[in-house]
Parts: C-alpha cells; structure tokens; sequence
C-alpha cells in the first residue's frame, strides 16, 4: 500500500466573494426595494387619480339628491299650509257649534299661525337636517291641533245626543246639495237697483230643479208665493226658530204638514224677486233674521 502525503489529502470547496460581487449583490437588494416603492407609489396615485376623477360626479349626484330633498320639503311645508288653513276654518265652525249647543268655548285659545322664529333656522352644516326639524315640528303642531279640535267635536256630539228631542228642531244642515253661496248675510248691493241694502239670508246658487229640503224638524207654516220671495215654504221649529226657503220653482209640501230634517220641500227655481235660479235661505229667531251660516254645521256632528 503507497503512503498518501499530505498533499493527496481532500478538502471541501468553500466561496469567498470578492468585494466586486458584493457589491452587485447590495446595488441588487436596493434596486428591488426601489422598484417596489416605485410600484407601490404609481398604484397610489393612481387611486387618487381615480378618486379625483370620481369626486366631482359624487358631488354632483350628493347636489341632485339635496335639491330634490329641498324640493320635497317645500311641498310638504305647502301642504301643511293647507292644513293649518282648513284648521283654522274648522276651528270657527267648532265655536260656532259649541255656542250652538250651548257649551264653553274651547279653553285654550290655539294660535295656529306658525312664526319662523318658532322652529330651529336651518345652518349650513346641516342644512337638511335643520329643514327636517322645522317641518317635524309643524307636522307635530299641527296633529296637536287636529286632536284637539276632534275632542271638541266629540263634546259637541255627546252634548246633542244628551237632547236629540231638542236637536232634532235646530236648523244645522244645508238645506240644499252642493252650489255655490253668492250673497251672504248683511249688507249687499242689490241687484236690481244696486244701492247697497241690507240682506237678510244667503243666496245658494244651484241648478234649476235642485231639490230643497228642509233643515231640521218642524211645521209647515207658509207654503205658497209670498210677495218678492216668490214661491216659498216656511218652517215653524218651536222655541222661537223659523226656516224660510224662498224663489222656488214648485213646491211639495202644504200648509200644516210636520216635517223632518232632509223631507222634500220644493225645488229651486227663479220665482219673485230673483235674476237667476237660486235658493234664499232664511233662519228667523223670535221674528228677525239672522246669520244662517252658523246654523249650517258639518255634516259629520249632525245627529238625529
């Protein structure tokens, strides 16, 4: 067996760069870093680049949806005028009733005007939300109002049910469907000369041949033609109340006949002292005229 020298000997191979290659393999390590950042900085603006592109069609459609918003409020503010309006109408009949049937006058004295400085002024940090606040205010005011007024009615209603004897001979319904009220109680210029006169009830302008009916229960007193009335019934209601239903064309009912509210008295027409066909309608207390309309009440308190 050869002796092996030292020489013969194997050893592994080992890698000892060079400063040369160590730096290639740094410049390489930064150059990925810097193409990275590169990368994720073009991607960056290129998002904003989408969200500026994108911003002035959101705000256009936010400035869309606030118009339209502003629209709908103001009708609805429109229409809660209307309300108030018919509040305040229904109100008037709702005293006139309640002296009618001989009760207080509602307790509180409502103010159904709605003043601007009674609900928060809008700001423009919240422009909408202060328009919704003022409008929520109003709806609330106005539901009050309405639940309200309904009490009322409700005491207007037991009241005539406690005396529907007696309520039966009031005067409180129209004593004709529909038309319109041409002349209403008081002073007026007459037609015919044009002075100004006083006129003692309200002139309903109606078809020819509209039916008249009588307004509450009570005796047929007149029933014939009656000077400048033309053809015209009177009704007796007792306690002093009388019902006169002038200018008719014909007439159904004869002297002495009872009648109850709604029954057929005549139809309109143009008779005695008229221009046109029409109905004058008269309410009579103790032998002198007075205000018909307080006597005309809605139909959904009248009960029999």
């Amino acid at each position: 067996m050869a002796n092996q020298g030292p020489s013969s000997k194997m050893t592994s191979p080992v890698f000892n760069p060079t400063p040369a290659s160590s730096r290639r393999g740094l410049w390489f390590v930064v150059g990925f870093l810097l193409l990275g950042g590169f990368f994720s900085a073009a991607t960056m603006a290129m998002r904003w680049q989408t969200r500026l592109i994108q911003a002035p069609g959101e705000v256009g459609r936010i400035q869309a949806r606030n118009r339209t918003a502003e629209h709908e409020l103001d009708v609805l503010n429109q229409n809660l005028d209307q309300m108030v309006k018919s509040l305040q109408e229904t109100h008037a009949v709702m005293l006139d009733a309640r002296d009618l049937v001989g009760l207080e006058p509602s307790p509180r004295n409502w103010n159904l005007q709605h003043p601007a400085d009674e609900f928060p002024a809008p700001n423009p940090e919240g422009f909408l939300s202060g328009l919704l606040t003022g409008s929520a205010c109003r709806i609330d005011e106005t539901l009050l109002q309405a639940r309200q007024l309904r009490r009322s009615f409700a005491e207007i209603v037991a009241s005539m049910e406690r005396d529907a004897d007696a309520w039966a001979s009031i005067p409180s319904t129209r004593p004709v469907e529909g038309g319109k009220i041409t002349s209403g109680y008081g002073m007026r210029r007459d037609p015919f000369t044009g002075e100004r006169v006083w006129h003692r009830g309200m002139d309903v302008s109606v078809p020819a041949g509209t039916p008249v009916v009588a307004c509450a229960e009570g005796l047929v007193i007149r029933s014939g033609w009656y000077g400048g009335y033309g053809k015209m019934v009177e009704v007796n209601h007792g306690n002093g109340l009388h019902t006169r239903y002038a200018h008719n064309s014909r007439l159904v009912v004869p002297v002495g006949r009872r009648v109850k509210r709604g029954e057929l008295l005549g139809y309109v027409g143009s008779t005695g002292r008229a221009n046109a066909p029409h109905l004058h309608y008269e309410v009579r207390l103790h032998g002198k005229p007075v205000n018909p309309e307080p006597y005309i009440l809605p139909p959904t308190i009248v009960t029999e």
